[in-house]
């Protein structure tokens, strides 16, 4: 499954200059905000409090959070992705503002893979 992901590289649609500035600037704790704010709704949020773990380890320093990012902005698997072989669900949110639905693959790369032989764990094998 790859959920709420981007090819990376020149094929990536960027998120908005305002999603990057909240997730570069300001205090962990309004980063941290603003990932939740970018990854669940408020009504999600005001039935399940919290923590989420989903937002990574508290104990990360500034520097890694800024290198993560870093990373994340120079991300680039676009050659890679006709290696993939196995069945794949690939999941996006049209109203994702952190990665934006268009970032989904396009209608003439997705393909069925045919299952495997029966008793095999190879490609296509569920």
């Amino acid at each position: 499954m790859l959920g709420c992901t981007s090819p990376g590289g020149p094929f990536a649609v960027e998120r908005g200059n305002d999603v990057r500035r909240s997730l570069a600037q300001g205090t962990p704790a309004e980063i941290r905000r603003a990932l939740i704010d970018l990854m669940y709704t408020p009504e999600w949020t005001a039935r399940h409090p919290g923590p989420y773990a989903t937002l990574g380890d508290r104990a990360m320093p500034g520097f890694a959070r800024r290198r993560h990012l870093l990373a994340s902005n120079g991300h680039d698997a676009w050659e890679a992705l006709p290696s993939i072989t196995a069945r794949t669900l690939v999941v996006h949110g049209t109203a994702d503002r952190f990665n934006p639905a268009a970032n989904a693959p396009p209608p003439d790369f997705v393909r069925e893979v045919p299952p495997s032989p029966a008793g095999s764990r190879g490609a296509g094998s569920s």
